[in-house]
This record gives structure tokens, C-alpha cells and sequence, in this order.
């Protein structure tokens, strides 16, 4: 029985690799750890898989496959491999590690937007010296757009400094008494009117990709913020350089894109009212995440539920 790690993207993929290995020893030292595809000599025996970016069909190659982990929060990744084994579990990555990494991009996300710092940057080129009254935490509206495991830790870190936080997601997920969360498609119209700082952190699924739209862009209040940490596809980005152009929104941070790397010559990169960030928001980190997949391994051996089920992976699901 076996664990088999997939991965076609990292520069540091040897080094990776290694501390994947090492990490899953120390956790699950009886179970095999194999690289693919150098290491794998019976398809039969792997019942894990540890994947980012793997080639198209190489996943249904494997007949015994109990989950599949993705080894960062997003599937969507694994969405274009039309050959996806049937009945087998798709997990997020949720873990520690993770979850403070994008809680602290967030924090960090609101707090500059907050105190104007894009607009003070601008200043800065200019030598121009011009204050404004800044607003306080109390006085500021955000709203938190996806309300996962990532989403729910960000909320609470921003009520405990003070925001007046609301949340929005698909289906209800009450969990802060400080944070008022409204769900479904009728509600997100109210979400956004009362959105002064607006945080994506949704995932790129066919109900979510472009949902943030013109239409939707022109819901938020004049001159409001916007923040996207969850997936590029979410966020439509020329009606968002419309938007910053016209003032609906006053500045926007960004860490994800519909093309990654960002083209050279991309309006992002040289509008002022844009801070960018190269998809650097979330990091696994090898330990806590090992960690956590083992557990889940654990779960699957001892015939109980999994967690962290990617959201339209219910057919692929025990």
C-alpha cells in the first residue's frame, strides 16, 4: 500500500519532493511514499495521491484510489482532466500552515487598503503632501466573500481588530457572533452594497467564475475596495480596470489572475491603484500540511469520514 506524489510545476521540484518525503516518514513511516512516475511499479497497490497540476489521465491510471489531495486550497487544477477516476474523493489542502499564510495576506490586504496606501504611494511619486482624515476599524465595512476553513479564520482575525465584518457564501455557515453571514445568490446584492472593503477568497467553480461582473462591481458602494486571494476566473478583470477607472472602486490588491504568470504589458502592472501580488497569498507548508494528510489518511484506513471535500465533488464522493 502506497501514497503517490504528483507534481508538475515547482522549479524546486527535487527539493520538494525530498521534504514531502521526509515529512510523510515521520508521520506515516509504514505506509510507501513514490514519485511519479519513476518510482511507481504497482498501479494496484497506491491508494493515495498527492497531486498539483498532474498530466491529464494519469490519475484514472490508478484502480484502487481512495482521495485524491490536492496540495494547495484549489482543485482547479485537477477540473480540466476530463478523465478523473469516477467515485474518488477530490480533497482542498486545509491546513495550518496554509490558513495563517492567507490570514495574514488578508489582514495585511485590508489594513493598507483601509489607510488609503495606494493613494498615499501616488502621493509619494508626486512629493505631494496631502492628509486625510483615516477611518478607524469601526468605522469600516468588510465583508468576506467565501466562508471556508481560510474564510472563517480571516473574518474573525478582522473582528478581533475591530471591522465591522460581515461574510457571504453559497450555503450558511454561521460561526462568529461578531460577523453577521448572509448565503445564496439573493442575498449577495445586499452583501456587496454594504462592502466597503470587499475580500474574495471564493474558489473557481462554474457558480463562481466571473461572478464578480460590471453588474455586480457597480453593486459595491462608490469608491469601495476590493481584494481578491481566492481564484483569478472569480473576478472579472476588465470590468474591474473599468471600475477603477471610473472610481467605483478606489483600489484594488490582487493575488491571483485569470493568466498566470501575468503578461508582461497586462494593465495591472502599472495601474496606481493596484497592488499585485504573484499568487504568493497561500503557501503549503510541508509540515503542518504533511501533517494534515496524514490524518486524513489515517480517516480513509480506519473506514471514517474525510474532510475539506472539494465543494462540486459530492459525485465523486463515498
Amino acid at each position: 500500500m502506497s501514497v503517490v506524489y504528483l507534481v508538475n510545476q515547482y522549479s524546486t521540484e527535487a527539493e520538494l519532493t525530498e521534504e514531502w518525503r521526509a515529512a510523510m516518514a515521520r508521520h506515516l513511516p509504514e505506509m510507501a511514499f513514490q514519485v511519479w512516475p519513476d518510482e511507481v511499479s504497482d498501479l494496484e497497490q497506491v491508494r493515495y495521491a498527492l497531486v498539483w497540476k498532474p498530466d491529464a489521465g494519469v490519475l484514472c491510471r490508478f484502480p484502487n484510489l481512495r482521495f485524491i489531495q490536492s496540495l494547495g486550497a484549489g482543485v482547479d487544477h485537477l477540473r480540466s482532466d476530463g478523465a478523473l477516476p469516477q467515485g474518488v474523493p477530490i480533497l482542498r489542502m486545509t491546513e495550518d500552515g496554509l490558513t495563517r499564510s492567507v490570514t495574514e495576506c488578508a489582514l495585511l490586504a485590508v489594513l493598507a487598503l483601509h489607510r488609503d496606501l495606494p493613494l498615499y504611494l501616488e502621493r509619494q511619486a508626486r512629493q505631494e503632501w496631502l492628509q486625510d482624515t483615516p477611518k478607524i476599524a469601526p468605522m469600516r465595512k468588510v465583508c468576506v466573500f467565501g466562508l471556508g476553513p481560510i474564510g472563517r479564520s480571516v473574518a474573525t482575525r478582522l473582528a478581533d481588530l475591530g471591522f465591522v465584518v460581515s461574510g457571504w457564501s453559497r450555503t450558511d455557515k454561521q460561526f462568529d457572533s461578531r460577523v453577521r453571514v448572509r448565503h445564496g445568490e439573493e442575498t449577495l446584492k445586499a452583501a456587496l452594497q454594504e462592502s466597503e472593503i470587499a475580500l474574495l477568497l471564493l474558489p473557481d467553480t462554474a457558480a463562481t467564475r466571473n461572478l464578480f461582473n460590471a453588474e455586480r462591481l457597480a453593486w459595491l458602494p462608490r469608491g469601495a475596495y476590493l481584494v481578491n486571494l481566492g481564484r483569478g476566473a472569480i473576478l472579472d478583470e476588465s470590468a474591474l480596470l473599468a471600475a477603477l477607472e471610473s472610481g467605483q472602486i478606489a483600489s484594488a490588491w490582487l493575488d491571483v489572475y485569470h493568466k498566470e504568470p501575468l503578461p508582461q504589458g497586462h494593465a495591472f502592472w502599472s495601474h496606481p491603484r493596484v497592488v499585485m501580488m504573484p499568487h504568493i497569498a497561500g503557501i503549503t507548508y510541508v509540515e503542518t500540511a504533511a501533517q494534515a494528510v496524514a490524518e486524513q489518511i489515517k480517516r480513509a484506513e480506519r473506514g471514517e469520514p474525510l474532510t475539506n471535500y472539494a465543494a462540486d465533488s459530492a459525485s465523486r464522493t463515498p
